[in-house]
């Protein structure tokens, strides 16, 4: 019994690992990117590069790929933004159950764990 309770515990830290690793990756990375824009424009740079020469794109086509890139790009970050909400709860309630799930004892590691993410979470859902 106590080895079941010990895989769910190690299992939904997993998982919350993973959630605030993707909430990182979203939140974290584009706000790096939008302090050092250069990493972002060289990586669209050489995106629309490879593009141009694997297709031998034509100036006026490499400039409306250009244009639908930049599009998406904007499209995507408002995308972020309407969903930053909805994400933040999934969070917060997956953190909710796991601790539901784990003794006393457990629970306060398991606080002290994820401490640190939840003050950067708010950090970073507050933005």
């Amino acid at each position: 019994m106590r080895s079941w309770k010990a895989f769910v515990a190690v299992l939904g830290i997993f998982v919350l690992g993973t959630v605030f690793g993707l909430v990182i990756s979203f939140w974290i990375m584009p706000s790096i990117g939008a302090q050092a824009p250069p990493a972002q424009e060289i990586l669209t740079r050489r995106f629309n590069q490879r593009i141009a020469r694997n297709l031998s794109l034509s100036p006026e086509q490499a400039r409306a790929i250009d244009g639908i890139i930049a599009e998406t790009r904007t499209q995507l970050l408002e995308i972020r933004e309407e969903t930053r909400p909805r994400v933040r709860e999934v969070i917060l309630n997956a953190s909710g159950r796991i601790r539901a799930q784990l003794n006393p004892e457990q629970q306060v590691r398991f606080d002290q764990m994820v401490g640190r993410n939840r003050v950067l979470l708010n950090r970073l859902m507050s933005r």
